[in-house]
């Protein structure tokens, strides 16, 4: 019994030991969306501004009264009395217009927002990547430096009359030209091990600030640990960049912006065009004596728009904000073309580095240090050609995942000037 409790404990050990299941990367992205506070901010906001319009197009509330009132002779009248305020047909209406196209503005400004986010997280997810494979690739590198710098510090104690390597310059024994070549190899070796430790330090410092910036737009605890993550393989959109325009043109948040904020101000030089005709009052009043007798008065009055300067101020105000709404609405259109194409041609052109750092600069790069290794390792090569084949392995991987971040960058900026998510699909050799 004992042995199986022992057992069934070890298990729930094991169990709990289990690394978890990392999330894609479209998970992580959609958690920002349902998390990030900013957000969640604008959407409130678009929906207190939603309903703006009914109340806006609504009359305003109607006056009721009651009041007593003594005549000059004793008597002693009640009345009471109703009015109430009409605007002329068209005015609240072309108000709540305005406010419907204002709310539908801010709608696509959400969007935007939304949008970067969104943009921010996956550059971010792509940084941690980044920082985490150049810290496993130094960490790598360093071993490899300080094996070598072993089997330099072998060799030179075996050197007659050299003082073995300690680390530091006085210790190193000058003796016969053996020496001193080995003496400048360990030396370089060390310096190149320092300029890898510093790295590391680094990178690891940027993946500890990349994290926290990430929790901030997850709206978490700055120290939560990132869960493990998978990003997909770098490849050309599914679509093609006229699809992607075409789709530009019905949801890209800045043409929607500007093409809401155009309607909003054809509605408000709707209303300042009103702004001419008058308003009118209605008013009832129904009085009785303290004799029992009754009365009435009925009262209609209309608001005349009298000094002309004010509606034409205000018409003239309002046909300026269309004119200018109307070019940046065009200019928008112009840059949204030149976003979606430039963003792809981006995209495009990060994937063609990115294949050609992985088939073609990384194998040859590994291939001149192997090949320099084993010189250097024989006693046959130069430190000084053996660090620039080390160095050059080292800079082809930097190069591969800074390419893979910029990769990341163009393609939330290519869904941004879209307005939704693009898919992946498509690879350079079949785009057509």
């Amino acid at each position: 019994m004992k042995f199986l409790f022992a057992v069934v404990i070890a298990g729930l050990v094991v169990l709990g030991r289990a690394e978890p299941a990392s999330v894609s990367l479209e998970s992580m992205l959609e958690l920002a969306q349902q998390r990030n506070p900013d957000i969640r901010a604008i959407r409130a906001s678009v929906e207190a501004l939603r309903s703006r319009p009914q109340s806006v197009r609504a009359w305003d509330n109607p006056v009721l009264g009651y009041s007593k009132e003594d005549e000059p002779g004793g008597g002693e009248v009640t009345h009471w009395r109703g009015e109430q305020d009409i605007p002329f047909p068209g005015k609240r209406t072309s108000e709540g217009d305005t406010a419907v196209h204002e709310a539908e503005a801010l709608e696509a400004e959400a969007l935007a927002k939304s949008l970067s986010v969104r943009a921010q997280v996956r550059s971010l997810l792509f940084r941690l990547h980044r920082t985490q494979e150049m810290a496993r690739i130094l960490s790598e590198q360093i071993g490899i430096v300080d094996a070598l710098t072993g089997s330099v510090r072998g060799r030179l104690s075996r050197v007659p009359g050299n003082v073995p390597m300690t680390g530091s310059p006085g210790s190193a024994g000058m003796g016969g030209a053996g020496a001193r070549d080995g003496g400048s190899a360990y030396f370089a070796l060390e310096s190149e091990r320092t300029r890898l430790v510093n790295a590391l330090l680094l990178e690891k410092q940027e993946y500890r600030s990349s994290a926290m910036e990430l929790n901030a737009l997850l709206d978490r605890p700055l120290k939560t640990p990132i869960e493990s993550f998978r990003l997909p393989p770098p490849a050309l959109p599914k679509e093609t960049v006229g699809q992607l325009y075409e789709r530009a043109l019905q949801s890209g948040p800045t043409l929607l912006r500007s093409l809401r904020e155009e309607q909003a101000a054809q509605a408000r030089l709707k209303r300042a065009r009103l702004s001419f005709a008058p308003d009118f009052s209605v008013m009832y009043d129904w009085m009785k004596d303290e004799e029992g007798m009754t009365g009435s008065e009925t009262r209609i009055s209309a608001s005349v728009p009298l000094w002309w300067n004010r509606p034409r101020g205000e018409r003239l105000e309002a046909q300026s904000a269309l004119l200018s709404a109307q070019h940046s609405a065009h200019a928008m259109g112009i840059e949204l073309e030149r976003t979606v194409t430039t963003a792809f041609e981006e995209v495009e052109t990060r994937l063609t580095v990115l294949r050609n750092i992985e088939t073609t600069l990384i194998p040859s790069a590994r291939s001149a240090f192997n090949i320099e290794r084993a010189r250097f390792e024989s006693g046959r090569g130069e430190v000084i050609v053996f660090l620039e084949t080390f160095r050059g392995v080292l800079m082809g991987e930097m190069e591969y995942q800074r390419a893979l971040e910029e990769f990341a960058a163009q393609w939330g900026a290519l869904e941004q000037g879209v307005g939704g998510a693009v898919a992946l699909g498509r690879t350079k050799e079949n785009k057509k």
